[in-house]
This record gives structure tokens, C-alpha cells and sequence, in this order.
């Protein structure tokens, strides 16, 4: 089925108590109940809809407003490949990493919203994948309340233009509703404020009140961030959004579980909404979902008016109620939405599932008679459960190690991982094995975590001889990270581990694609380099004029002989974008250099680089960031030597944002994925 377009706005109910608007610049306030889409209606033109829209180049999936400074960001989401809240934008990862441990050690490593059922559905069940232990009560349904303000030229007056809708909760602060309760034309004929142009656009503020609990909440819940996706900011296709509260309320309110990828027709479905023909209260409509479209849609014979734009559609399943739809269009008792398909189970789950545990596979390659400490070779690839690709290998200790320690209890099983995101955590379960290795003293085992300054470091011993006992029968232990850990290996020492679970998120991200450089300063920090290179050189690999031996210390433009004039963000990309195209006609090469999304994978062959610049009376310049192998960022200031903490000089803080590091003078301008160059200084 299309998704309609147009908005049919309707049922103006100038005598609602239920919202104060009370604000003293306000010639007039309007509240309007947003209807669902008249399903009778055509599609405007996208010509038209496309002419309203700021151009944007970049890869990206969300738009999100953020309601704080009013900026609008275009975010990367890739449902097969995401992170616990990494598009909250509300807490650092210090904070995050704490109360992920924290959690954890509460939770006893489950999922706070788990993509595993609580209680398996049938084998004939369609039903292959829900977020469970959602506290669903009616009071998880409320009032979505956008407020528009306009200048209105017919009486030249400055006019606030309320609309309410529906909105459901599917965590402790965040709301799901249709996409356009969030983002909508507000200036259109048939509230009498018609501009002529379609210019749909985000509210200047957002509310939420919940169903039943407006005496705890009389002002309301402030909405800090709301997000729609792509296709129904271009072309109004996708109809649905999320909106982040200021507060989590989820433990007040409960919050619904969602279905993913629900298909099947006849099923008894009910929804809850605010139909305004009710006086704005809560309405709750029976009946059952009819059909289904390849475009991710449905058509259910619910009752659908003004005011139930948004609402959950809900299917009973082993005793609870869970989401499979969200309302979009009707009239009377036709109306259809969207299902929670792929794409939007997984940006809910990506706020509200906490840690994705893993259980890995123990390596069982045949073992090696060496070590390869340092390199990837011999890795063979392997999957979770869950589809995250890693790699991993086997190997005994060398002969050399064993030899230099003068232990006999080094000759130790090495089992080696390597993911391509960050780990939280590693829990190694030792199962059945404990007791009978409890009296020995050789059986022990130890992790290490690896990063490309300080190679492999030693991060926990653990004796069973005096963590375990006869009497203890302690089968786990937990291995916490407070850093970037991309890569470990576990040593075992005559006691093999039964089962590793690893806990694969971190409040912020940056996915590696396997083709970053590690960090070697080595190669950078002795003369003549270090005096003769700087950023630019740095963060593309490149220490000569390509084609010679000449120190080339580099400026965006230069190699292409068009220097920058000015240190406009888009002028220096430019310039950049030159230097590559000169650098790829002339070597018979496909480089590039193009913006990337934060939380994007690079290309096969790229890696990610920061722009920074300064410029103002203080200092005026340009900086550049790369992202090495272990996941940690480094850079080269000028003919200062390559280093990985921040701009602070009187700290060593490692990078692992750019964006959000100390930055001085300097203000970050974006993420983009660069080709090496790889031309190398060669001593004479």
C-alpha cells in the first residue's frame, strides 16, 4: 500500500482542558488533533516535498532535531550493526561504562530488553525475535503535544499552533509515534494558516502525558530529541518516529514490548489512542489486521480519527501485550501504519537493549608450535550466534617465551578474538571443569587485552587454587573494561574454558573495518620526518611528494596546486577531494576522500579521519585526526611528534572521540574516510 502524504487535520476543539497554553507573546493559541492521514488522498509530488529540504550529502538513515540548541543532525543507523544508546547523545562513555557494569553485575548479564523471548512461542510461531519484560500498562500510552511558532502574515501577528497526537512508551524515556506527529506542515488551509507552500518541518517544542498520570506530571514531560527516518523526511514514506524524553519516567508509566516483523493476517490486534471526536480521551478500538504490503505497511479495520495519529496496535502472545504497528492513516473504521519491521526494532533496541551478550566460540584450529604475537595472519573468520563477525585463532606459546620465563607452567593455550567494536566486558565460564582443577596448582589462567602502544597487557590472573575450593563452586569470572578493547586473548593454563561470553557495546562506537593503520610513532617521531610532515601528512599516510624521496610537509590544495585561501570547512574538504583525484589520475589508483557518518563503517580499504579547525583572533589553523587499528585516534601537530592523547598539555588523555575530546582552540568539523596514500620517507 502507498503511504499517503497529505495531512488531514481535523476536529478543532477550541474548549480541550486538558493542555494550559498560557505563553504571553502569543496573540492566539490553536490545539488541533492531529488525525491520522485520510487514506482517500494522493500523493503530493516529490518535487514539491523536496523543495522544502536543506541538501544534505552524506550517508544517512535518521534525521534527529534536537530541541537543546535546535540543531538537526543526519545520523547512520545500520540495524544489523548498532550500539547500546549510541544515538542518545546524553551521557559520556565514562558514564555509560559505569552503569553498564553496573548493570550488569545487577542483572546477571542478561538483557535489560532482550531480543530473547521470556517465554519461547510455540514452534508454529511467526514470532522469531521480541523485546520482553516490557511493564506494558495502559498508562505507557499518553498525549503528544508538538507546539509550532509562526508569524502570521494575514494579521501580522506571532501565532503558537498546538497539535496533539498519540505516543506510546517502549523504554524508561522513549516514546514511539507516527512520523508525522513529529514532523508535519503546520502552515496548510485547513486550520486557516495557509502559507502555499509545502515546508513540513520539526516543532519548536514537544510534550508527553501519559494516560492517567497527569496529576504527576502537569506540565507535562519535556522532549529533548526527536527522530524520523530518511525516506519520510524526503519523500514522507516510513511514517513513524522516536522521541527521547528529558526524564525517564518508564519506571512511573511502564512501557510496551514490540514484535518484530509481525505478518500475519486475522490476528485480533486492539489499538489505544486519543480520538478527539471522545473529547481527547483515551479510545481503545478492536479488530484485526487484514493485510500486509512488501513496503513494510498494513490495512486493519480499527477505528481510526483526529487524534489517534500514532497509536500502538497491540497483539496479545503468552499472556502479554506487545506492539506490532504503529497507526498512520484512516478513516472511520479503515486505517493502517506501519509494522516494526527490521529497521525499527533495532534503532528502539539500540537505546534500550543494554549489553549485546555474545557466547564465542573456543578456537579449535589446530594448535600452532609459535606464537605471531602482533599480527593477524593466521586468523580464521567466525560469527556469533546473533550475526557479529570476528575473527580468532589458536595457538601455543613459543618456545622463545617459555624459555626467557622460566616457567614450566608456560606452555599455555592461547585462545585469541578480535571483533571490530569495542568490548564492555568478558566473561569466561570454566562449567564443570573447576571442581576437578580446583586442587591443582598448575591450573590457572589469565586475559589480555591488546592495543597497538603497548601491545598485549596483562589484565587479570586468576588461580583456582584460590579462587575456587572444594567448597566453592564459583564457575565465572568477569573481566570489566574502562578502555577501548577491540582485541584479547585468554591464556589457560590446564583448564581449558567451556564457554566465553563477550559483552559487545560501549556508550559511543566507532566500528573498524579491518584496513586502519596501527600506531607507530616510531616511524614518524625521528629526523627528518617528524620536522618535515604534519597532520594532513599523517593522517593520509603520506611522508614524501609522491613519485620522490622529498619530505612533502602538506596543506589541503597543495599537491594539486590549488591551495585552500581560507579556512572554511568546505573549502578544505574541497581542497582535499583535489589532492585525491590529482593523486588517482596520476597513479592509476581509485582514492578517495569523502564525509563519513560517526558511527558508519568505512569502506573496505579506508579508515576514518577528524577535521578540526581554529579560527578566530586567538589562533587560526586546521588539524587533522586518524583512527588507528586498536580503535584509538592519533595525530601529528605541525612538526611535533605523532602522539595519541588530546590537545590538553598538561594531561595524557587518550582519544577516543575526537568529537568530544579537549580540543583547545580547535572545534570539530566532521568525520571522513580517507584512502592511504602510503609513500614513505626512505633513509639515505
Amino acid at each position: 500500500m502507498t503511504v499517503r502524504l497529505l495531512l488531514f487535520l481535523s476536529l478543532l476543539f477550541p474548549n480541550c482542558h486538558h493542555f494550559n497554553f498560557n505563553l504571553d507573546w502569543a496573540k492566539e493559541n490553536h490545539s488541533f488533533y492531529l488525525g491520522s492521514k485520510d487514506a482517500s488522498f494522493s500523493t503530493i509530488p516529490n518535487s514539491d516535498l523536496n523543495s522544502a529540504r536543506p541538501e544534505f550529502e552524506g550517508d544517512y538513515s535518521i534525521v534527529s532535531k534536537d530541541f537543546a540548541d535546535g540543531s538537526v543532525d543526519f545520523l547512520p543507523f545500520d540495524s544489523s550493526d548498532y550500539s547500546f544508546r549510541e544515538f542518545a547523545f546524553d551521557q559520556s562513555e565514562i558514564e555509560m561504562t559505569a552503569k553498564i557494569a553496573s548493570f550488569v553485575s545487577a542483572s546477571g548479564g542478561s538483557r535489560w530488553l532482550s531480543s530473547e523471548p521470556s517465554v519461547a512461542p510455540s514452534s508454529t510461531s511467526p514470532y522469531s525475535n521480541y523485546l520482553s519484560n516490557a511493564k506494558s500498562t495502559e498508562t505507557a500510552v499518553g498525549r503528544l503535544l508538538t507546539k509550532y511558532r509562526l508569524f502570521d502574515y494575514n494579521d501580522n501577528h506571532l501565532k503558537e499552533l498546538s497539535f496533539i497526537s498519540t505516543a506510546f512508551m517502549v523504554g524508561p524515556d522513549l516514546l514511539v509515534t507516527s512520523g508525522h506527529s513529529l514532523f508535519l506542515d503546520p502552515s496548510v488551509a485547513s486550520i486557516g494558516f495557509d502559507d502555499g507552500v509545502h515546508n513540513p518541518r520539526f516543532p519548536d517544542e514537544a510534550l508527553f502525558f501519559p494516560y492517567s498520570l497527569e496529576s504527576r506530571f502537569p506540565n507535562g514531560v519535556e522532549i529533548e530529541r526527536i527522530y524520523i527516518e530518511k525516506a519520510f523526511y524526503l519523500s514522507g514514506e516510513r511514517d513513524w518516529g522516536c522521541a527521547k524524553l528529558r526524564d525517564s519516567i518508564g519506571q512511573q508509566t511502564g512501557y510496551f514490548g514490540l514484535i518484530r516483523s509481525f505478518k500475519e493476517p486475522s490476528q485480533n490486534v486492539r489499538m489505544l489512542g486519543f480520538a478527539g471526536k471522545n473529547g481527547g480521551d483515551l479510545s481503545v478500538s478492536k479488530g484485526k489486521i487484514l493485510s500486509f504490503d512488501s513496503g513494510g505497511g498494513y490495512c486493519s479495520d480499527l477505528d481510526s480519527s483526529a487524534g489517534q495519529s500514532g497509536s500502538p496496535v497491540l497483539m496479545r502472545l503468552n499472556g502479554e501485550e506487545y506492539v506490532v504497528g504503529i497507526n498512520d492513516y484512516g478513516k472511520g473504521s479503515f486505517s493502517g501504519g506501519i509494522v516494526i519491521d527490521d529497521f525499527i526494532f533495532g534503532f528502539i533496541d539500540s537505546f534500550l537493549g543494554a549489553t549485546n551478550v555474545e557466547t564465542i566460540s573456543i578456537a579449535d584450529e589446530k594448535i600452532l608450535s609459535f606464537e605471531p604475537l602482533g599480527k593477524n595472519d593466521l586468523m580464521v573468520d567466525a560469527i556469533t550466534p546473533s550475526g557479529i563477525k570476528y575473527q580468532t585463532r589458536q595457538y601455543a606459546a613459543s618456545i622463545e617465551q617459555r624459555t626467557a620465563s622460566k616457567r614450566t607452567d608456560d606452555n599455555a593455550i592461547y585462545y585469541e578474538y578480535s571483533f571490530r567494536r569495542p568490548l564492555v566486558q568478558v566473561a569466561i565460564n570454566f562449567g564443570e571443569a573447576v571442581d576437578s582443577a580446583a586442587s591443582s596448582s598448575a591450573s590457572k589462567i589469565k586475559l589480555e587485552t591488546w592495543n597497538d602502544e603497548t601491545k598485549w597487557s596483562y589484565r587479570i590472573p586468576l588461580s583456582f587454587n584460590e579462587s575456587s575450593s572444594k567448597t566453592n563452586t564459583a564457575k565465572q569470572t568477569t573481566i570489566v573494561f574502562d578502555d577501548l578493547v577491540y582485541r584479547f586473548r585468554i591464556a589457560s593454563y590446564g583448564l581449558p574454558p567451556e564457554s566465553i561470553d563477550v559483552y559487545l557495546e560501549t556508550g559511543t562506537y566507532f566500528p573498524l573495518n579491518g584496513s586502519e593503520l596501527p600506531y607507530e610513532p616510531e616511524k614518524w617521531n625521528y629526523k627528518p620526518v617528524v620536522n618535515y610532515t604534519n597532520c594532513y601528512s599523517y593522517a593520509i599516510n603520506n611522508q614524501v611528494y609522491p613519485g620522490t624521496n622529498t619530505l612533502f610537509y602538506m596543506r589541503p590544495g597543495e599537491y594539486h596546486g590549488v591551495m585552500m585561501s581560507n579556512l572554511d570547512v568546505n573549502e578544505i574538504v574541497q581542497a582535499c577531494k583535489r589532492d585525491f583525484a590529482k593523486y588517482s589520475n596520476t597513479f592509476h589508483h581509485t582514492y578517495l576522500f569523502g564525509s563519513i557518518g560517526k558511527y558508519a563503517v568505512p569502506p573496505d580499504g579506508m579508515y576514518k579521519v577528524a577535521l578540526l579547525v581554529a579560527d578566530s583572533v586567538y589562533y587560526r589553523d586546521f588539524h587533522f585526526m586518524r583512527q588507528d587499528s586498536d580503535g584509538y585516534w592519533s595525530h601529528k601537530k605541525g612538526s611535533d611528534p605523532a602522539r595519541r592523547n588530546d590537545l590538553d598539555k598538561y594531561s595524557y588523555n587518550l582519544i577516543t572521540d575526537p568529537e568530544t575530546c579537549y580540543l583547545g582552540f580547535y572545534e570539530f568539523c566532521g568525520f571522513y574516510a580517507v584512502h592511504p596514500w602510503n609513500n614513505m620517507y626512505i633513509e639515505e
